[in-house]
């Protein structure tokens, strides 16, 4: 895709819809703290998760992290957030 436009898809995770960026390599899903206090009944856990950015040489820091059923249009999943 060559234009200025993210590739974002209308998901919902717990209950609560917004729109995603997809990465369809990615191993692991992110969201801000903003989108995560508009989403009731998560519980978390603590973030031993090692991830890097594209290029990156050292690892982003994550606060804490949670499982979630991450539902599209077409299908959901398991997903660690």
């Amino acid at each position: 895709m060559n234009n200025n436009k993210t590739p974002n898809v209308g998901v919902k995770v717990c209950k609560y819809s917004f729109d995603a960026t997809l990465d369809t390599g990615a191993t692991i899903n992110i969201i801000d703290h903003k989108t995560y206090e508009q989403m009731d009944g998560v519980n978390l856990k603590n973030a031993n998760i090692k991830a890097f950015a594209y290029r990156a040489k050292n690892p982003v820091t994550f606060a804490r992290k949670f499982e979630a059923i991450i539902e599209t249009r077409k299908r959901g999943s398991v997903a660690a957030i």
